[in-house]
This record gives structure tokens, sequence and C-alpha cells, in this order.
């Protein structure tokens, strides 16, 4: 990975990731390789809690949820394209939305690993 190379990180307003996330992903890249195994790439949008509350029904609240839902979908993409252009290659790549899903991510993980 060259040195000027940015990788993408959610929790950040300019999407930068540091040197540890950076390391981080070098890291599960050289695992899957190593032992073998498919990388899957897990990405939780975050959404505002009256849209998490499940107040989805009337038209302006839906257009919000699918605005959250684009822009998540669009950074899991931008992260799967930048494993894959530090080396790694992605089995799989997950959207979840919500504060619920964050529970679910266990039972994504589980279910890989089954």
């Amino acid at each position: 990975m060259a040195s000027g190379e940015q990788f993408l990180d959610e929790d950040s307003p300019g999407h930068r990731r540091s040197p540890e996330a950076e390391l981080a992903t070098r890291a599960a890249i050289d695992l899957a390789g190593a032992t073998n195994s498919e990388l899957h790439i897990v990405y939780v949008g975050v959404l505002p809690r009256f849209l998490d509350n499940g107040l989805r029904g009337r038209d302006y609240n839906r257009m919000v949820y699918e605005k959250f839902e684009e822009e998540s979908a669009e950074m899991l993409r931008k992260l799967t394209w930048q494993v894959q252009a530090a080396g790694g290659t992605v089995a799989g790549a997950h959207l979840r939305m919500g504060e619920v899903s964050r529970k679910s991510r266990e039972r994504v993980a589980g279910r890989l690993r089954a």
C-alpha cells in the first residue's frame, strides 16, 4: 500500500482513516489470505432516532430514510473498493441500517463463520 493512499472512515467528517485503520485493513487482508478465508465487509448506516424508531410511514420520512440508505450504500461501495485497491478480495459486502442492525452484526458474523 502506497503511503499516499487514503482510506475511508465512516466516523470522521472528511472520511479519512487513521494510520491505525489502514493497519487494521491491511491486517484483515493479510489474515484472510494467510488462512484462505473470505473477507466480508459489513457497514451499518446510522439513522436519526425518528427513523430508527420505525417512523417511516410518511412520504417525507421514507424519502429521508432512502437518502440515508443511499449514502450508506455509497460508503460501503467505497470501503469495498479501497480494500480491493489495497490488494484484498472482498467475498461479500453487507449493508445494514439503524440501531437494530448494530445488534445484528454479531448475527451476520456468526452466519459468515458457519
